[in-house]
């Protein structure tokens, strides 16, 4: 497989090679006709000072003298034509007969597209005129001339160093532009070298490896700090996962190791096992059981199989009933537990009343966690984002309402820390927090909320200080 910088390379090296051709047929082009142009403007041009100067020597003597029409040769005016004079009466009073001495001169002339010829017999044309002097008619002459599409020596010469100029010109082009190309790609191919050994880098989990982020172009930069965030973003996971071993081996060694200092103290006769002991084993194995059964929810709802099962529900009596099954468990921890449900929540909509409520509960049994006695929780909802005119057709199923249903449960717990903050929701993510200071998570239940919220379309937003306590946002589209 051709590398990056030797396909460029070559690519530029075929664009400045067509560029060149082009080049040089439109020049070679142009130059024929603006040197034929020029050729024809130049040969009339010395048609009529000729015939100024026949018409002069005639004013002279006021008659035709043949020697004095010799000073034609002395001139120049009348080299490469054939002039023929005569009088008024039609009589032939000169003739430039040295056509075969001026062809010789020329040297053999080409036509170009009727191929070779020698001379006058086969290329000449006549421009015959009336000579006028006084507004009296005192002769005619013809002149013939080679046209300007018949090239001599001298101009088939001047033709081919103006081509080979042209030829080295546009040769010297293409070796500058194929040097700067050579340049150009290796700054551009080099930085890609770089990072393409970077990211093989990252793929065999050498996370530490110095990403370079490209220089002088907008593209290059940008690549370069698209693989400097996924390598931010392999740490991140790789302690991530770290940090979810720990937890999860944790949370298992934590009961199998209480099980196992009952089992071998009954076993060497330091315990009897009664029904307590019996209670408390079972209370362990209960422990991790339920963290099983955690896991696999967690896995089922993530899967492709599940599905919301949408009902119609009243939100305004279903966040009523969310409250009273969740205060007795407040009000047995010596916390205080409160209900703020806008005016506007008497509508009907569609979600799924038991995955909904469980996102409830599970948020409120967070704040239930990590708050102290006599704290207070708050839980608030309201609708946001409808127009005025929209309240009127709220709960119709025939109508997509441009809001939703924002819930929120704000407590005065510890809150979180700004460091774990971005992974509350990860799977079996606690902070060292709150393992140090409260015990009973198992680091999955809002990883479940963010799932259920989002098979819903919705979305979730948590504000939290440490000390203060915590803010969750949980936010439905209303249909």
């Amino acid at each position: 497989m051709k590398s990056y910088r030797s396909v460029l390379l070559l690519w530029m090296v075929v664009i400045v090679v067509v560029n060149a051709a082009i080049l040089y047929g439109t020049l070679n082009w142009r130059f024929d006709q603006q040197f034929e142009t020029y050729k024809a403007d130049a040969e009339n041009q010395r048609r009529d000072q000729l015939t100024e100067l026949v018409i002069d020597l005639y004013k002279q003597e006021k008659n035709w003298d043949r020697g004095q029409l010799q000073l034609l040769y002395s001139s120049g005016l009348a080299e490469g034509f054939r002039v023929t004079l005569w009088d008024q009466a039609g009589e032939l009073i000169w003739l430039n007969d040295r056509t075969t001495a001026n062809q010789g001169h020329m040297g053999i002339m080409r036509g170009r597209g009727n191929g070779w010829g020698n001379g006058w017999t086969t290329s000449i044309q006549v421009d015959a005129r009336t000579l006028i002097w006084n507004g009296e008619n005192i002769g005619r002459m013809e002149i013939g001339y080679v046209p300007a599409g018949m090239l001599t020596e001298s101009d088939i010469a001047f033709r081919a160093n103006v081509l080979r100029s042209i030829v080295l010109s546009v040769a010297i082009s293409i070796l500058v532009v194929v040097g700067i190309s050579v340049v150009s790609s290796k700054r551009v191919t080099d930085p890609l070298k770089k990072m393409r050994l970077a990211a093989t880098a990252l793929h065999k989990g050498q996370l530490d490896v110095d990403i370079p982020t490209g220089q002088g172009t907008k593209e290059l930069h940008e690549l370069g700090e698209t693989l400097r965030y996924l390598q931010e973003s392999l740490v991140e996971q790789k302690a991530l996962r770290k940090a979810i071993s720990t937890n999860l081996s944790h949370e298992i060694r934590t009961p199998l190791t209480i099980m196992r200092s009952h089992l071998e103290a009954i076993h060497d006769g330091v315990w009897e096992l009664d029904a307590d002991r019996m209670g408390l084993l079972q209370s362990e194995l209960d422990r991790i059981h339920h963290l099983a059964e955690k896991i696999k929810e967690v896995e089922d709802l993530e899967s492709d199989t599940w599905t919301v099962k949408r009902e119609e529900v009243h939100v305004g009596d279903f966040l009523q009933d969310c409250y009273k099954q969740c205060l007795p468990r407040f009000q047995a921890a010596g916390q205080v537990l409160n209900v703020d449900l806008g005016h506007d929540l008497d509508l009907v909509q569609s979600f799924d009343p038991s995955q909904i409520k469980r996102v409830l509960i599970n948020v409120l049994e967070n704040a239930l966690r990590y708050s102290s006695s006599g704290m207070e929780t708050i839980l608030s909802a309201r609708v946001t984002g409808l127009e005025e005119n929209d309240l009127a057709i709220k709960g119709s199923n025939d109508h997509e309402l441009k809001g939703q249903l924002t819930i929120q449960v704000a407590d005065q717990g510890m809150g979180i820390d700004p460091v774990d903050l971005p992974h509350i929701f990860e799977r079996h993510y606690r902070s060292v927090s709150a393992k140090g200071k409260f015990a009973g998570g198992d680091g999955v239940g809002l990883t479940i909320v963010k799932t259920i919220v989002e098979a819903h379309g919705g979305s979730l937003e948590v504000k939290s200080q440490l000390g203060e306590g915590t803010q969750i946002f949980i936010r439905l589209p209303l249909v």
